[in-house]
């Protein structure tokens, strides 16, 4: 119990402070976590011209690609940076979503907060907070590394094989190429014109590699919140025991269950209400943009290249794998409330306790879950159809090559 005591207590923050670390490296605050207005203003700034960067970025490659097309060539450089111009899309698309709805995220997050169990040993005992934090913390750093390693190895791929190419294999007249488009508005001739261009290009690939981060952390960390939650009220519903001398009692701590479990039910309708949209992004983008990584797979690149991709592949799907597992989590949970009732000791109880048995019962069989607006249901079956989609658009795009 020593032990126990001198630990800190979790608290709310302690599952957000990972998205929240990244949306500020951008200029984001997705919800009111800033109020000086100094920082208010740093942020503002540092947001203003990040959106610049990566729209000039963007711009460049639309413009490269626009090259491509009108003189019919290099059909394997473009679908890389088509895959680069949906990346930032979706980046902007949620970048957007999560400014758009922080209004909305901080009345959900004064909504979580106010739930969140008390910073004592009773309270974070009975919730298992500590267990439930380090496992959302493992998962983030988990997709963190990941996609940490995807914005260094584009970001410096271009350096790492210029070095190698000048200095190991000595091949003559060799130059360094930008990370993601030759496209430039000014020459590359000079350091100075090239450096700009080359930091321009890393920094807006960083920009859109931590929109997208910084989205899918926010779900989890809110998400395995409610998980806790529905978990806490079904061992709680289950360990009730049900006698003649203690009915009232009972009774009056089943009405507080039940106003629990609606407000629980309320808080993933307004999870939804603002992920949503993020969500339906996330799955046609990643839909899309696997499909086209596995076709420049599949036609034989160099296996610096293939490196490269596969590393972009792996992050693509995981990301959408991670986003089933918690919506997966969440049905779990929720439908075990229902379950929890049934192996209660219910038999003893009175009639008007059943009655409300009855009524919670309802409630929680049909499950909770994420849903990407109104068009998809996420669970670990949505992988199932991710993956479908992404072949047959792999398939579409090879038979257009061949």
């Amino acid at each position: 119990k020593n032990n126990l005591m001198s630990k800190p207590f979790v608290t709310f923050e302690d599952f957000m402070s990972l998205p929240l670390f990244f949306c500020h490296t951008i200029g984001l605050d997705p919800y009111q976590t800033v109020t000086d207005r100094s920082s208010v203003i740093k942020l503002a700034a540092n947001l203003i011209l990040q959106i610049v960067n990566l729209n000039f970025c963007f711009s460049m490659e639309l413009l490269f690609l626009y090259e491509c097309y009108k003189n019919n060539e290099n059909f394997i450089k473009a679908c890389m940076v088509m895959a680069f111009i949906g990346f930032v899309i979706v980046g902007e698309l949620k970048m957007i979503t999560v400014w758009r709805q922080r209004h909305q995220l901080d009345g959900l997050v004064q909504e979580m907060k106010s739930i969140f169990p008390p910073v004592d040993d009773e309270h974070q005992q009975e919730f298992q907070v500590d267990r439930y934090v380090k496992r959302t913390r493992w998962i983030m750093k988990f997709l963190i590394s990941l996609f940490l390693t995807l914005i260094i190895t584009y970001n410096l791929f271009a350096i790492v094989q210029f070095l190698i190419q000048r200095y190991v294999l000595q091949i003559p007249g060799v130059r360094m190429a930008m990370p993601y488009t030759e496209m430039c508005l000014w020459s590359t001739d000079t350091m100075l014109g090239f450096g700009s261009m080359y930091v321009m290009q890393a920094v807006a690939g960083y920009t859109c590699v931590t929109c997208q981060l910084s989205s899918d952390l926010l779900i989890y960390g809110i998400v395995m919140q409610a998980i806790m939650h529905f978990d806490y009220l079904s061992r709680t519903v289950e360990g009730i025991q049900v006698s003649k001398e203690s009915a009232t009692t009972n009774f009056e701590l089943l009405l507080k269950l039940i106003a629990y479990h609606d407000k629980l039910l309320g808080t993933t309708d307004v999870i939804n209400e603002v992920f949503g949209f993020s969500l339906l992004i996330n799955f046609i983008s990643s839909s899309v943009l696997v499909c086209f990584l596995g076709f420049q797979i599949s036609i034989g690149l160099s296996p610096e290249l293939i490196c490269k991709l596969t590393i972009y592949l792996a992050a693509a799907i995981m990301e959408i794998y991670l986003l089933c597992y918690f919506s997966d989590a969440l049905i779990v949970a929720s439908e075990r409330v229902a379950s929890a009732v049934y192996q209660m000791n219910w038999f003893d109880a009175d009639q008007r306790f059943k009655k409300m048995l009855i009524t919670i019962t309802i409630r929680a069989q049909k499950p909770v879950f994420l849903t990407a607006t109104v068009f998809l249901d996420i669970s670990m079956e949505t992988m199932t159809t991710f993956l479908q989609m992404s072949y047959r658009f792999f398939c579409l795009i090879r038979t257009m090559y061949l």
